[in-house]
């Protein structure tokens, strides 16, 4: 890059905040931070929105998620911090213990001229299109996406079971290895392990 080229990509950087927000007030959805997001009907919904350059090359880059609110709580339960389901709803997009939803959407879109006006113009089709996977989604959309291939499928897919009482199913997907989060001496597919033996018997 050149030193204009980073001096115009730290000005999308600021701008980039404000121009979503300025889109996703026409739709009333929520933001905090570069994260979208918005619940309907048990289901939890964002949007994460970036600007970066690789070599010569700007993008704005775009994901959508979505999880039902059940996938949090019983994460927390297990995980004995069942207070965080009282907390303000952002702490499903943001927070260090919310398990990321299935992706719904991904796209990069180049910006060819480095303008404010241009990235302006990406960012109000990203958040209309979110909007429009808003209406649109469904807990079918959740459960298809369990199997992408995700990292944290097993994990997914082990409460996923739970929330359906397959408890069986929920420990041959998590098998005998440690989890991804820990709290304090609290391992997520200990607490798994344990929870589905005892309703087994």
């Amino acid at each position: 890059m050149t030193r204009e080229q980073q001096r115009m990509l730290r000005e999308l950087k600021v701008a980039l905040p404000k121009l979503i927000k300025e889109e996703a007030s026409k739709y009333k959805i929520k933001k905090k931070d570069y994260m979208l997001y918005f619940v309907k009907d048990e289901l939890f919904f964002n949007c994460h929105i970036t600007v970066s350059a690789t070599d010569d090359t700007c993008y704005c880059s775009v994901r959508e998620q979505i999880k039902p609110l059940w996938l949090d709580d019983i994460h927390w339960k297990l995980l004995g911090m069942e207070s965080n389901s009282k907390q303000p709803v952002s702490l499903r997009a943001v927070g260090a213990f919310a398990i990321f939803g299935v992706n719904l959407y991904k796209e990069r879109t180049e910006i060819k001229s480095w303008s404010i006006d241009e990235l302006r113009d990406v960012v109000a089709r990203y958040v209309e299109h979110f909007h429009k996977s808003i209406e649109e989604g469904t807990i079918d959309d959740f459960v298809n996406g369990l199997n992408d291939g995700n990292s944290l499928n097993p994990l997914r897919k082990a409460i996923y079971y739970i929330h359906e009482e397959r408890y069986q199913e929920a420990l041959d997907t998590i098998g005998e290895k440690r989890g991804n989060f820990i709290n304090g001496s609290n391992d997520i597919n200990e607490s798994i392990r344990r929870y589905c033996k005892e309703r087994l018997g």
